[in-house]
């Protein structure tokens, strides 16, 4: 009879030699060395940057990004102040009132040049909440990046 796939050993024959080993496999002594994990997750000296990125961006881009906050909050500060002057100038002049015959003075908050200024300043409160905000949520961004304190001036 034919056995497939088995050999019959003979009486007084030498044993069957080991099986080869599979392609791909290695042996013992072909092991890569055991590297500490430290050394793994640190660049090696050879390592240059082209620049430093903190959060994705360089120091130039950080800092041009707290001069612009900084330019946008100075500028509605500004705007804010000017017309609390301008407003509270007019309301010290404002010596002449107009209205219909038969009605009592009419309010001077409700003088149309008071008027238009306030909704100015209004604007101009809304435009400096912003810039403050913003100014916030970009020292914010930079605390989260651990951007320095030298990269925010």
């Amino acid at each position: 009879m034919l056995a497939i796939g088995a050999a019959r050993a003979e009486p007084g024959s030498e044993p069957a030699s080991p099986p080869a080993p599979e392609a791909g496999a290695r042996s013992d002594s072909d092991a890569a060395p055991a590297i500490d994990l430290d050394r793994l997750l640190t660049l090696p000296d050879s390592y240059s940057a082209d620049g430093e990125r903190r959060g994705g961006v360089t120091r130039g881009e950080w800092r041009q990004r707290f001069s612009e906050a900084a330019e946008r909050l100075a500028t509605a500060e500004e705007e804010v102040g000017r017309l609390q002057s301008k407003l509270s100038d007019a309301a010290e002049v404002g010596g002449w009132q107009a209205g219909a015959p038969g009605l009592t003075n009419p309010d001077p908050q409700n003088n149309t040049l008071h008027f238009k200024l306030r909704q100015d300043l209004r604007r101009a409160r809304e435009e400096l909440a912003e810039a403050k905000r913003r100014s916030l949520d970009l020292a914010l961004q930079a605390d989260l990046a651990a951007v320095p304190a030298e990269w925010r001036e």
